[in-house]
């Protein structure tokens, strides 16, 4: 298959399969060794994270509603005029390809059919105009589901009165954070010179973080224009690793707010510790301490993907001792009780706060399942509490930006545990000034 083509069968695997769009990468551009990757993973990510707008421009052209296109024309559609608008593609070229690949896929009529709607397009449609027209709705340009948008009209945790604008720019950042974000492993200057010497050297545009959230004692590097992850030496050595900026403060935040009230040896339990970032983290920041951590998830596969970040980073992190181990965090564990003097649960969630990484999410949002996720978030909540020491602290976190996923949860635990106290919680989000995900941490403290 040819570039194109790759983007068709993905679209349509994820589109009519339901297929999640990390799955569909790893069957059709990652495990191939094809140097147009980056552009396929683009391409695919982007028609997804605008495809409201696309379809809008579609309905708008087509004498046949969506609803009754054949399936097959649709995702051409989809595809051809996400990179009419978006790429800097030859429209000649994109049209001959497109309608190419329809008439095999179909017939000569449809293909006849899509390359009018295309030519159409391509003559009359501009995508700064199309941004700036009063009369679309910011739901269609930034491509916000209907049903997704009221929920957080009333749950998005802000105290903001215009959360219609507030809505709007989250999203228009989820289209246009092309960041990615490492954890810098290394004080050690000569080895800073050393990543950014790579980074320049690889032409990738990149930057020390030092916006909105303040980093005190670990460091941040941001960069776009990454075709290739696996060729960074400096991530495949262990001086930076993938890591978002919201993660890395929250680790932050909690070293500069409870070291002073720590032991010298430190017993830590990561309960949903995959892939590992944050125990990773917890070692970098905590390097003062004797470390003891227990890294753990549910199931083998997760814990591989723990063990390989684990000994990529063993150069830069201090412990005493660390375990990675098989442990279901919705389960009582007898043996952690009130066993650690820090115990972190990042709880699963409805992940609202990084559809910038998976656009996917907000076509799969299900109000429905919200609750299903809250009676889980509070299993774990209640069972994670039962190993916290008196007077150590239980770290709570999501990637999401709702009430009754963050502040509602952390609310009715503190009403029903009296001897929990809140030392601390923030709740961010995305925005051009901080360039992170969505994200919420709360920081308790067992009293008594």
């Amino acid at each position: 298959m040819n570039q194109r083509e790759k983007i068709f069968t993905s679209i349509y695997d994820i589109v009519e399969s339901n297929i999640f769009l990390n799955d569909v990468l790893l069957k059709y551009v990652f495990n191939e060794n094809d140097d147009n990757n980056a552009y396929i993973k683009r391409s695919v990510s982007g028609i997804l994270e605008n495809k409201i707008l696309l379809d809008y421009i579609i309905d708008k052209y087509s004498s046949t509603k969506i609803t009754k296109l054949d399936k097959k024309v649709y995702i051409v559609l989809l595809c051809a005029i996400y990179e009419l608008l978006f790429m800097s593609s030859k429209a000649y070229a994109v049209i001959n390809e497109y309608v190419a690949i329809i008439k095999k896929q179909k017939t000569q009529f449809h293909a006849n059919y899509v390359n009018a709607i295309l030519r159409k397009i391509s003559q009359h449609e501009n995508l700064d105009s199309i941004l700036t027209d009063t009369n679309i709705s910011f739901k269609t340009k930034y491509s916000v589901p209907n049903d997704l948008y009221d929920y957080l009209k009333t749950n998005i945790n802000a105290t903001i009165k215009d959360k219609n604008q507030l809505i709007e720019n989250i999203f228009k950042y989820y289209l246009n954070n092309h960041y990615i974000s490492f954890r810098i492993n290394t004080s050690d200057l000569i080895n800073i010179d050393y990543i950014k010497k790579e980074f320049e050297d690889k032409n990738i545009d990149f930057f020390i973080y030092d916006k909105s959230l303040k980093l005190t004692k670990l460091k941040c590097l941001m960069a776009q224009n990454i075709n290739d992850l696996t060729h960074i030496d400096s991530l495949n050595n262990g001086l930076i690793s993938v890591q978002d900026i919201s993660s890395i403060y929250y680790i932050d935040r909690l070293y500069s707010l409870i070291r002073d009230s720590m032991p010298n040896n430190i017993k830590v339990l990561d309960s949903c510790a995959s892939p590992g970032g944050k125990s990773l983290a917890f070692l970098r920041a905590f390097d003062d301490f004797n470390i003891d951590i227990n890294s753990c998830d549910k199931n083998e596969n997760k814990l591989t993907k723990i063990k390989q970040n684990f000994n990529r980073e063993k150069k830069f992190v201090i412990c005493s001792s660390s375990n990675i181990l098989v442990n279901d965090a919705s389960k009582l564990n007898k043996m952690f009780i009130n066993s650690f003097d820090v115990v972190l649960i990042d709880l699963p969630c409805s992940g609202l706060g990084i559809i910038s990484k998976k656009p996917d999410i907000k076509y799969n949002f299900d109000r429905n399942k919200i609750d299903d996720l809250l009676t889980i978030q509070k299993a774990i909540l209640d069972i994670n509490k039962e190993y916290v020491k008196i007077n150590a602290y239980l770290c709570y976190s999501t990637c999401t930006i709702t009430k009754d996923e963050n502040d509602d949860m952390i609310n009715n635990f503190i009403d029903n545990n009296s001897n929990f106290e809140l030392v601390y919680r923030e709740q961010i989000l995305s925005s051009k000034e901080n360039l992170s995900d969505g994200f919420y941490f709360a920081i308790l403290k067992r009293t008594s």
